[in-house]
């Protein structure tokens, strides 16, 4: 993972997103000296996006499944 700083990723972004897209590099930007964000490629985040929309799913799931929910939120126990 490269390490910059953000003034540099300001000047350099086409650079950065060409190296995050197409090499696959990770490059995390630090803000006076602690890090801010990181740039992935989106291949790198799919993983992680499509879990998360998983959980939601799940839940959305659960809600329907146990109708109760909608007449008593409190009786939903997860």
């Amino acid at each position: 993972m490269s390490i910059i700083s953000a003034s540099e990723a300001r000047a350099n972004f086409p650079d950065i997103m060409n190296r995050a897209e197409f090499r696959g590099e990770r490059i995390l930007i630090q803000r006076h000296a602690k890090p801010a964000v990181a740039i992935i490629s989106i291949e790198d985040l799919k993983p992680t996006f499509w879990a998360s929309i998983s959980s939601i799913n799940k839940l959305h799931l659960y809600a329907i499944q146990n109708y109760s929910f909608f007449k008593n939120p409190v009786a939903m126990k997860i």
